[in-house]
């Protein structure tokens, strides 16, 4: 009977959590006119390259959280916490009929799918960190403090994300 009454507590000061991630992928079509001038036709024709840029797929990513607080007493409490992740893939699109084009594609675009996807990975890794983060902040007195550490925690790890992502390009042998 003890241990029933200590399970029945843990549920109810247990925080809902739910991290959601959409994802989209974002195609420009490119017919590059041989394998020798694919990767500089790629590069002009991505659509974000503005003032010389120098990319051919981009990931861009926005995190948001939102959370409840309960105060009972002279506690305050996180009860609920939703994370939302959106990550857009931005990357080319072949369109060719030449065999040889499409066999120095075929070498190449799997590097930069797995390079877009693997920043994903990092984005979805840190919105699982805030959403656990804020979910496991211990009670406070006063539910303004307790909501100013959860934006912190927040605030951290998106920095801590953008330190990694720099990171992960720098490590980069190709996208650099």
């Amino acid at each position: 009977m003890k241990y029933l009454v200590v399970l029945l507590s843990l549920s109810i000061l247990s925080v809902n959590a739910k991290l959601t991630v959409n994802e989209e992928t974002i195609h420009y079509t490119v017919t590059p006119s041989s394998p020798e001038t694919m990767m500089r036709e790629i590069t002009e024709a991505f659509p974000l390259n503005k003032s010389g840029g120098s990319y051919q797929g981009y990931t861009k990513y926005k995190i948001n959280w939102n959370f409840r607080t309960s105060q009972k007493r002279h506690s305050c409490r996180v009860t609920k916490v939703k994370t939302k992740l959106k990550l857009e893939f931005t990357m080319p699109k072949l369109e060719s009929d030449d065999p040889e084009v499409k066999k120095a594609w075929d070498r190449w675009f799997p590097d930069l799918q797995s390079y877009l996807e693997g920043q994903g990975e990092i984005a979805k890794d840190y919105a699982a960190k805030i959403d656990e983060g804020i979910k496991n902040l211990k009670p406070r007195g006063d539910c303004k403090v307790l909501q100013n550490e959860a934006n912190k925690i927040g605030q951290k790890f998106l920095e801590d994300l953008n330190e990694q992502l720099f990171v992960y390009k720098e490590s980069s042998d190709k996208f650099r």
